[in-house]
């Protein structure tokens, strides 16, 4: 077998380091040629499956350099642009995202559907024209060219649970249908291949989970469980950290699971450096622990709880009633006079709301009865 097929071979497999090592080896091996070419676009490849699409393109401009016409024009190489204009643009930073990337690649997709319609790995032209189509908030455009998908020739062997994926996303985010989505999903990790890494079955359980809470928190529990199952030592830590912020939510929403809601928060902080300055999501977090620390009882921690939540989001739209909640915790404490200030400074607080208005004056009634007693 010649190391063009091997490197084939060995990225079909995702083994990537392997791939790696052996191109290295190859374009030391051989000199500035055609066969050269060919190796940077396998190297494009796997820069694409490490998911780094700007030296995908350098690697794809380096071969086309020594490559044929034939070659530089055929549906491969469109298919790599394509793929690697597209993963740019997805992974630009929010205002720096370049929409001339999402129509070049679009371009390369068309050309192809144009004027190779027989091309071997069509349904993965056509997954990608639809996933543009959902950027662009062509809703109808999506789904139909999904379905094409579904029945194109491809050789990638988890594009239908990607497509599943894709048009469960749709039906939940798009149509408001959680049932329809929740049938898709379950489709999508039925057709996934067991073999492949677990990484995107994690995600795809995550997107289930949060739609089943729609209707059924016992199941988006379970379903959060099995996710939590898959995460190993190996695991992006960042991966796993989603797994229990995302438990943390269901638990937080059956009412009466305080403990639960404690114990996966404290795994989920330890997994993360605290932020520096504002941070909404290190807000909610907090927020959520100091409510159940609350609901246990433990109001020393629900007050450095509640206090971490309004240092992460000082804008918070809910100041005023976590304020009163550490009032409340100071005076179930017996810690009257702090409980009482903080009171006053919340009625004296002129962008109050009526609700938390009525209860700061209510615990501060209370509070003076208790101190005349």
């Amino acid at each position: 077998m010649n190391p063009l097929q091997q490197i084939s071979e060995l990225l079909e497999q995702r083994e990537v380091k392997r791939a790696e090592s052996l191109i290295a080896k190859s374009l030391r091996s051989v000199g500035e040629s055609q066969t050269q070419g060919y190796i940077y676009l396998q190297r494009a490849r796997l820069k694409l499956l490490t998911q780094r699409p700007e030296e995908a393109l350098r690697d794809i401009e380096q071969a086309q350099a020594l490559v044929d016409e034939l070659t530089r024009e055929s549906p491969q190489v469109r298919e790599l642009l394509g793929d690697s204009l597209l993963m740019r643009y997805e992974m630009a930073l929010v205002g720096f995202a370049e929409k001339s990337d999402l129509l070049k690649s679009q371009e390369h997709y068309l050309w192809i559907v144009e004027t190779i319609p027989d091309y071997e790995n069509l349904g993965w032209i056509y997954y990608q024209l639809g996933r543009i189509a959902l950027i662009l908030t062509k809703i109808s455009e999506a789904i139909e060219t999904l379905h094409q998908a579904l029945f194109a020739p491809s050789a990638i062997p988890e594009l239908t649970a990607y497509v599943y994926e894709r048009l469960g996303f749709i039906a939940f985010y798009e149509q408001r249908d959680p049932v329809s989505a929740d049938v898709l999903l379950t489709k999508a990790l039925h057709t996934y291949p067991s073999y492949l890494p677990s990484q995107w079955v994690i995600q795809v359980l995550l997107l289930r989970a949060r739609i089943l809470m729609k209707t059924d928190l016992s199941k988006a529990l379970s379903v959060s469980i099995e996710a939590a199952s898959l995460t190993t030592s190996t695991t992006d830590k960042a991966i796993l950290s989603g797994v229990l912020l995302h438990q943390s939510e269901i638990l937080d929403a059956f009412g009466d699971r305080p403990s639960d809601v404690i114990d996966v928060i404290q795994r989920y902080l330890l997994l993360n450096k605290s932020p520096i300055g504002v941070d909404v999501t290190a807000a909610r977090v907090y927020e959520r622990l100091a409510n159940a620390y609350m609901q246990v009882h433990a109001y020393e921690s629900a007050i450095d709880a509640f206090s971490n939540a309004l240092s992460f989001n000082p804008d918070n739209p809910w100041e005023h009633s976590l304020r009163y909640q550490i009032a409340v915790a100071r005076y179930s404490l017996g810690n009257l006079p702090q409980a009482r200030q903080i009171l006053m400074d919340l009625v004296a607080d002129d962008d109050i709301q009526p609700t938390d208005l009525r209860n700061a004056q209510s615990l501060l009634e209370q509070i003076d009865i208790v101190a005349r007693s």
